[in-house]
């Protein structure tokens, strides 16, 4: 991470309906903190409950205007899926950076193929299990060895990255292994939806599954299936992790000082 500390606070929006007892929650906010302390940032973050967010797109937009970055978190399914998608697009359309991990990664697919492809009847199995396309679907292929009760997909399994693609030169690595806790994943059905208009795949599993995708035209703004806040250690940010903060950083130096700083937010 080569940005430069920014006067004012950055401003990160957690998005998902928090719960403390959920280990991809408590690692979000950990992860954070472990960036901030190596590169001695100054961050203000909060967590933003779905159901709070307008499902109108100006609406949304302006509720969402004081976060310099928002991170769609896992914790699907969310209590109010169509805020999730609202904050998925302000960020798309708005330039806004963007991480979004597992279930906030499916969405970013779903919001993809109903607001820029316009295929409105893409659905996710886990929220409408008898929609005629289903975008999102059950893990086919159980990862092996995963503790007894754990989602199909858990645990550790290797990540194949694209060279050439941002999340490539973000992590450094053609191959990494990450951290999974999630029982869906993209219908390889619809893989060629998921590189048309703007998107592409920028990381797969061994098998050729979809674990990866980007936006080159934009600031920042990348989707993983896996969950990177679980490997992030105090003496070892994850490297995905510092990059979407570094350009919420960038984003930092843009905000016009009138807008007022948002509610809720927690000094790292």
């Amino acid at each position: 991470m080569s940005h430069s500390a920014p006067a004012a606070p950055i401003r990160i929006a957690m998005i998902g309906d928090y719960n403390p007892a959920f280990v991809g929650h408590t690692t979000a906010d950990d992860s954070i903190r472990h960036v901030a302390a190596a590169h001695g940032l100054g961050i203000e973050s909060a967590w933003v409950p779905t159901p709070s967010i307008p499902v109108k797109p100006a609406d949304a937009a302006r509720a969402l205007e004081p976060w310099d970055g928002l991170w769609i978190s896992a914790g699907s399914p969310y209590a109010s899926p169509a805020g999730a998608l609202a904050a998925i697009r302000v960020a798309r359309e708005r330039g806004k950076p963007l991480i979004a991990t597992c279930g906030g990664f499916q969405h970013v697919l779903l919001e993809h193929a109903r607001n820029v492809l316009g295929l409105v009847g893409a659905a996710h199995a886990e929220e409408d299990p008898d929609a005629a396309m289903h975008l999102l679907w059950p893990v086919a292929c159980p990862v092996p060895d995963r503790a007894e009760g754990a989602p199909k997909l858990s645990g550790h399994d290797r990540v194949f990255v694209r060279e050439g693609t941002v999340l490539h030169d973000v992590l450094g690595l053609a191959e990494i292994d990450q951290e999974y806790f999630c029982n869906y994943e993209p219908n390889p059905a619809h893989r060629e939806l998921f590189e048309q208009d703007g998107i592409q795949i920028s990381a797969e599993s061994e098998h050729g599954e979809v674990r990866g995708i980007e936006r080159a035209e934009h600031p920042f703004f990348i989707g993983v299936l896996f969950q990177p806040q679980r490997s992030s250690r105090p003496e070892a940010p994850h490297p995905l992790i510092a990059a979407f903060v570094g350009a919420s950083a960038d984003h930092s130096r843009t905000r016009p000082s009138q807008i007022p700083a948002p509610e809720g937010r927690v000094r790292l």
